[in-house]
């Protein structure tokens, strides 16, 4: 099938979120794994990079390209003057874009495929042809079909993001077919398919070759790619960008590194590291029953049915990755393959829990139990009594900072906050003086009503174990799940004399270890909450009651926020369905 520009969106401005904040995602969640963008990013990932050594660069100096060029040239036996060295892939695209490209003129691209083609074209007044390949056999009549009216036919091999390899015999016949028009391919993965089509392909007349340093050489951020043609076309393509491209401290870098018997022999390991990881993910897929493409880049790409879910889960566990929402790869993921086989193992754990999760952990305030009557009036009503009156969005600030479970200690700290040294025993005896009650006077814990339908944690544990981690005292904690019958519910209560409150870690580990599971969701409503489940290795899942606490609790690293009640079990009955 071919697709036309004037049938499909615009094509939509480059994200930029990465280079902006690095260390958090669109949501404000931590990310410290990037498999979004296809770098080869390693733990020894500079191991050629340190084996440069000192520059020896004039940085008042213009750059001068030529001597990589001819590094280049060396390497693949061939003129010089048949090389461009340009800033990354991009460059070179956006150079054959502005020299062959005039309004009206037509190019065919693979759909889907690398969205710079697209972009390029479309500034420079081209109209893109699509044809559509997720799968089977290269559309080879079809991209000829399109080609005949096209001024220039690009194509990625391995594709980018499906991973298809193009064979060399399908490339010559196009060649053969579409004499008159320029043919571009972009090699970019080339280093991790099966063979690499370089050498067979610089010859042919009327083609570009584009390679680059991102991808299997791990050196993305020094932005050096390049063009092998013919010195015509070369001569043409270094006119139709900018003079200077590169920096000079990016050529020397790049020199020394083609140069250099170490670097190569790490690119080969990084490379082979590489494969030896795609074939395990391949793997995990096929035994899950995943949709996916038999990719030969450093990515696989596969389709869940809520992907938004997986890749959400994902960056809760500090992990980015690459959502689809656009053409035909619409909700599919693309994950970048790890050098190292520990990052791979982290997410492939972090998505088992997302699918498969085994139970199901919650927090009780604020989770099941509603306390905006109780805790919280006991907090005021402490502070009040030695003299401090607390607004509400105090209390909400000081739980946002973290660290904050203990609510005995969080009334003292917002009492000393305003200068007044109180004595720690006595805001606890108030502050039970006035949540349990006395014998004249109820408790505000009689206040505390459910939040849950009770048939809703039967239905969920009639499916898996269930279990309760909260910073209640465990008498407290086992009065309010009798007051609703729900103790029988839970296979585990972990309560504040069991284990360090969250944001420690421990709580939640020892009802996994009680409950005896690896894979599990936690629910609940703090900081302190999101936290102590990343840490524990599980899913967590906020619960908020509006949108500024919903940031609060993305920006600690909650993979979904969803509000208490009916919406949270229709999250939950929906996801572990």
């Amino acid at each position: 099938m071919i697709v036309s520009t004037p049938d499909r969106p615009a094509a939509r401005p480059v994200d930029t979120a990465t280079a902006i904040d690095t260390d958090r995602d669109a949501k404000g969640r931590p990310i410290d794994l990037r498999l979004d963008a296809n770098e080869c990013r390693s733990t020894d990932g500079r191991a050629g990079v340190d084996a440069i050594g000192a520059f020896d660069i004039d940085p008042a100096a213009y750059p001068d390209r030529r001597s990589l060029e001819s590094v280049i040239a060396m390497r693949a036996g061939i003129d010089p003057d048949r090389v461009v060295v340009t800033a990354g892939a991009d460059d070179a695209i956006d150079r054959i874009c502005r020299e062959a490209i005039t309004p009206g003129d037509r190019m065919t691209l693979l759909d889907p495929t690398f969205p710079m083609f697209e972009r390029f074209a479309v500034q420079c007044g081209g109209r893109v042809d699509r044809v559509a390949w997720m799968g089977g056999d290269f559309p080879i009549e079809a991209v000829i079909e399109s080609g005949r009216n096209a001024t220039v036919v690009a194509l990625v091999t391995p594709n980018n993001p499906t991973g298809l390899v193009i064979s060399i015999e399908a490339i010559r016949r196009v060649r053969a077919e579409l004499p008159d028009t320029l043919l571009v391919i972009d090699l970019a993965y080339a280093e991790f398919a099966t063979s690499d089509p370089g050498p067979m392909l610089r010859d042919l007349p009327g083609t570009v070759v584009i390679r680059t340093l991102s991808k299997a050489w791990g050196l993305a951020g020094i932005r050096v790619g390049w063009i092998e043609s013919s010195p015509v076309i070369a001569s043409k393509l270094r006119a139709a960008g900018g003079p200077y491209p590169v920096s000079s401290f990016s050529l020397e870098i790049a020199s020394r590194t083609l140069c250099d018997p170490t670097s190569e022999a790490a690119m080969s390991d990084r490379v082979d590291r590489i494969r030896t990881n795609r074939d395990r993910m391949n793997d995990w897929l096929d035994r899950r029953g995943i949709e996916r493409q038999p990719s030969e880049g450093n990515f696989i790409l596969f389709r869940i049915p809520d992907a938004r879910w997986i890749s959400d889960a994902l960056a809760s566990a500090g992990i980015a990755v690459r959502i689809f929402q656009e053409s035909i790869v619409d909700d599919w993921i693309r994950v970048t393959i790890p050098v190292d086989s520990a990052d791979l193992d982290r997410a492939l754990v972090a998505m088992d829990a997302a699918l498969r999760p085994e139970a199901m952990l919650f927090d009780l305030d604020g989770v099941i139990a509603d306390v905006s009557r109780s805790y919280r009036a006991a907090i005021r009503g402490t502070a009040e009594a030695f003299g401090v009156v607390i607004e509400e969005d105090a209390i909400d600030a000081i739980k946002a900072e973290g660290d904050a479970n203990d609510d005995w200690a969080l009334t003292r700290m917002l009492i000393e906050r305003q200068g007044i040294k109180v004595d720690p025993d006595a805001v606890t005896r108030e502050f039970q003086r006035r949540y349990l009650g006395t014998v004249d006077r109820p408790g505000l814990r009689d206040l505390e009503s459910l939040l849950v339908d009770r048939t809703f944690l039967g239905r969920l544990r009639d499916r898996m174990p269930i279990g309760l981690v909260t910073g209640r005292p465990r008498a407290e904690a086992i009065w309010f799940l009798d007051r609703y019958g729900l103790t029988e519910r839970f296979e585990v209560v972990v309560a504040r004399e069991d284990a360090p409150l969250k944001p420690s870690p421990r709580g939640i580990r020892s009802a996994m270890e009680t409950m005896g599971v690896e894979r599990a969701w936690f629910i609940g409503d703090t900081v302190d909450d999101v936290v102590a489940a990343r840490a524990a290795g599980l899913v967590p899942v906020g619960v908020s009651r509006d949108d500024s606490g919903d940031s609060i609790l993305f920006k600690a690293g909650a993979a979904r926020v969803v509000r208490p009640g009916r919406a949270m079990q229709r999250f939950i009955e929906g996801g572990t369905a």
